[in-house]
């Protein structure tokens, strides 16, 4: 998943986290960077699909 971080430095950059991390706006990661925005896959998921039907 890309996911756009702010380095501790204040440099800001996208990056690619492995499929089993999860994050989201605002976590911290090991390196100390914080996320900024998360890029969302185009696909649906299961889970949004169900969410549809309510």
């Amino acid at each position: 998943m890309w996911v756009t971080v702010r380095r501790t430095n204040g440099d800001i950059e996208e990056i690619d986290l492995p499929p089993n991390q999860f994050v989201e706006i605002g976590d911290l990661l090991n390196d100390g960077s914080v996320v900024l925005d998360l890029e969302w896959p185009d696909d649906l998921d299961d889970d949004m699909e169900a969410m549809e039907l309510y």
